[in-house]
């Protein structure tokens, strides 16, 4: 299970930019993670490429199993 996610918006590979960083206490089930900031007018993220990295497991596991990611973005 992971302890602390990563994750990266921006254009492509070369100018991912770090957007949240989220520690995790023994996850069970989905994890809800809201991107947007404390700023009600920025409610969305406007990018191309997302990236989700695990930086860290509990007990100091060596991998993770990620078995389905959802990202909901505005209705036209």
């Amino acid at each position: 299970m992971p302890s602390k996610i990563s994750i990266r918006a921006g254009d492509g590979f070369h100018n991912l930019k770090e957007i949240k960083t989220v520690d995790l206490l023994k996850p069970v089930g989905w994890v809800h993670i809201s991107l947007s900031g404390t700023d009600p007018r920025e409610t969305f993220i406007h990018t191309f490429m997302l990236q989700i990295a695990v930086l860290a497991n509990h007990l100091n596991g060596r991998d993770t199993h990620v078995r389905q990611i959802k990202i909901y973005g505005p209705r036209p």
